[in-house]
């Protein structure tokens, strides 16, 4: 857990790259040398950071920072999974 840090701020500053990039998802994912899906977790969890404050969440009682694969895996705010806040499904 020591490296949660770095990897957030990493997944974040990537996140909020790929989505004010301007760029297409295509264009990202060739770009990058990832599939698709790849880039479109990282467009999903961009759009996100764009509209919100929240960086960290609570796990079993301990603040950890806001990763891409928390976001994606449904981590939840006040009881609705965060990909649902956005209305992706």
């Amino acid at each position: 857990a020591g490296n949660d840090v770095p990897v957030a701020k990493r997944d974040q500053a990537f996140a909020a790259l790929f989505y004010s990039s301007g760029w297409t998802q295509e264009q990202l994912a060739e770009r990058e040398g990832k599939g698709q899906s790849w880039v479109g977790y990282k467009l999903c969890f961009g759009r996100f950071l764009l509209y919100s404050t929240i960086t960290t969440i609570v796990v079993k009682g301990r603040e950890k920072p806001l990763t891409e694969g928390c976001f994606r895996s449904g981590i939840a705010i006040n009881g609705t999974p965060l990909p649902l806040l956005l209305g992706s499904h």
